[in-house]
């Protein structure tokens, strides 16, 4: 067998594994961290806003286990005890796929709005679980930054997916 009867099947792999692999990134890029005047630093989970785009528009290509092994690599990323970003991610993803169905077809600012509804209990969520599980209060305005944050680049996360999405995978069954 030849590459060139290999290779469609090559890239009809890469294109599915798109929203893994722009979680996967975005988990990165979260590392870089923001500095403010009034923050120490805040480091981004980009990977919130990806998941939700992608859970809307292409939810077949991004199965529970995937999101697992983010929520796993999270967890060892950001120095988290393990599990706690396991759990919110798994719980994100609940939340974001039941819900899926009233989601689609709305306007941007809808999705927007919603975001920063599921996003604010999540958070609030994992900095107890965390405050909890390492036996001291964290810090929650770096929590409350990070939030706000989040929700302001939304946009920018959310316009880069639909651009990928409407590429890529829009055809594509």
């Amino acid at each position: 067998m030849k590459f060139r009867d290999i290779s469609p099947y090559l890239m009809d792999g890469f294109i599915k594994s798109i929203p893994f692999l722009t979680c996967f990134s975005f988990l990165f890029l979260g590392l870089f961290p923001f500095r403010l005047s009034f923050f120490i630093e805040l480091f981004l989970p980009f990977t919130y806003i990806s998941l939700f785009c992608w859970l809307i528009l292409r939810p077949d290509l991004l199965p529970p286990a995937s999101i697992f092994v983010l929520g796993l690599l999270s967890d060892l990323i950001y120095m988290n005890p393990l599990g706690i970003n396991t759990f919110v991610f798994m719980l994100f993803y609940l939340i974001v796929y039941t819900q899926r169905r009233f989601l689609i077809g709305h306007s941007f600012l809808f999705l927007w709005n919603t975001f920063a509804i599921f996003i604010i209990p999540l958070f609030i969520l994992q900095w107890g679980l965390v405050s909890l599980l390492r036996g001291q209060f964290m810090p929650i305005n770096s929590m409350i930054g990070q939030c706000f944050l989040l929700i302001g680049f939304y946009p920018f996360i959310a316009w880069f997916c639909s651009k990928l999405y409407n590429s890529y995978l829009d055809d594509i069954s």
